[in-house]
């Protein structure tokens, strides 16, 4: 799917639960640093309503935000993170939803705005024109 309308794109994250609660394997430029991959383990079944049982298994999900403006990775780390990075786990990855923002003082016409929520102060955004879906 390759959208860059607001109803689109609000529409796919309907589709996919918000991505609630699945996990990001990866996050990469590509194409000159014009694409911005976001890799997740979708942890949702089919009707997108159930946990799926197999959650040993990595489902990924691909997400091509291009071209990008802007990305943000705040990642508010705690002390006890910095102090003892070797304890990081999946955990960290794991997001609690994605929201599109508005954009009524955007200063790139024509661009969204896709926030990766967590349950802390963490956060990413990222500034786009279309959003592509791989599977």
């Amino acid at each position: 799917m390759n959208e860059s309308g607001i109803f689109y794109i609000e529409q796919l994250l309907e589709k996919h639960n918000r991505f609630e609660e699945c996990v990001i394997e990866s996050l990469s430029f590509k194409h000159f640093g014009t694409v911005f991959e976001v890799v997740l383990d979708y942890i949702w079944d089919d009707s997108g309503k159930n946990i799926r049982n197999n959650l040993n298994e990595p489902n990924l999900v691909y997400l091509q935000f291009a071209p990008v403006q802007k990305v943000i990775l705040s990642n508010a780390l705690n002390n006890a993170m910095l102090e003892h990075p070797e304890e990081l786990t999946w955990g960290l990855n794991e997001i609690s939803y994605l929201a599109l923002e508005e954009n009524s003082h955007n200063e790139y016409p024509g661009f969204h705005t896709m926030r990766f929520y967590w349950e802390s102060d963490r956060y990413l955004k990222i500034t786009f024109a279309t959003l592509n879906v791989h599977y």
